[in-house]
């Protein structure tokens, strides 16, 4: 494992950490960042299955079927272990010891106690935490109450049915007008002159002004990450082929930094690649 990915390891699983010490999660144990067939909880708790980012706590047993894998992170030095069934092992403070099976397999990726590096950028305008909708139908407009890595280069709504006109709209948080448009349908594609910028927060409409919903509207906002965000966040983005747990931290990560979009993206690549993956996840 190069020294690009060590690093961007080392940062990803810093967010993951501060995000389970956020939540009031006890930063105690160790937890699954990636598995492949049966992984069960072992000991006095039983044999229940286990999914990823589930803890174990020191003196827990992991067991893992013939055929099966498992990434198990610790919380407290970030050491990882690739662990191959079949066999079970126990947690000892953040070593492992092999009660039947193969010996666990050390990674060279060690998490050392980072500061993630800081989401900066701008807030959604004032009020656009929740969507905003009059009329009779949802429009769901996309984007909305989020914050993106980078600028959409589209807004998108749901269909107020057949033979439908809207009116769209697109304004800083200040009040700027960006844009007004009518169309016939989502989507609606910004021209290059007129695309958001990085670091702006940004409010935007649409309106059916014709067909069967007229007088339908919905409001929205959206706030896209400084420049200096997307470069941190771009250098953290795991290859296309890296290792599923690299993708799995890095998507727990951007949900961990509010990037819930960006996050669905990377959980759909996960599935993707790990179709018979369980995840931790609404995405």
């Amino acid at each position: 494992m190069g020294c690009r990915m060590r690093y961007r390891t080392r940062i990803l699983s810093a967010f993951v950490f501060a995000a389970w010490a956020a939540a009031g999660t006890a930063v105690a144990g160790a937890r699954l960042i990636d598995v492949a067939g049966r992984a069960e909880r072992g000991g006095a708790r039983g044999g229940s299955a286990l999914t990823l980012f589930e803890a174990l706590a020191p003196g827990e047993r992991l067991v893992l079927a013939a055929g099966a894998h498992a990434t198990l992170v610790f919380d407290d030095s970030g050491r990882q272990f690739l662990l191959r069934g079949p066999g079970r092992w126990a947690l000892h403070g953040d070593a492992i010891a092999t009660l039947q099976g193969a010996a666990p397999e050390p990674l060279p990726v060690v998490v050392p106690a980072l500061r993630p590096p800081a989401a900066a950028g701008a807030r959604l305008a004032a009020g656009g935490a929740a969507m905003r909708v009059s009329g009779a139908v949802d429009l769901a407009p996309w984007p909305d109450a989020t914050r993106l890595l980078a600028a959409p280069p589209a807004l998108r709504w749901a269909s107020a049915g057949e033979g439908s006109r809207y009116k769209v709209t697109l304004a800083t948080a200040e009040g700027q007008a960006l844009v007004e448009a009518r169309v016939d349908g989502s989507p609606l594609v910004l021209p290059a002159p007129r695309r958001t910028q990085p670091g702006m927060s940004y409010a935007w409409s649409v309106e059916v002004e014709a067909g069967p919903r007229q007088g339908a509207r919905a409001f929205a906002a959206f706030s896209v990450a400084d420049a200096a965000t997307q470069q941190q966040w771009a250098a953290l983005r795991p290859e296309t082929d890296a290792p599923a747990s690299q993708w799995v931290l890095y998507a727990r990560a951007l949900e961990s930094a509010g990037f819930a979009d960006d996050a669905r993206a990377a959980w759909d690549h996960v599935r993707a690649a790990r179709p018979g993956l369980r995840l931790p996840t609404t995405y």
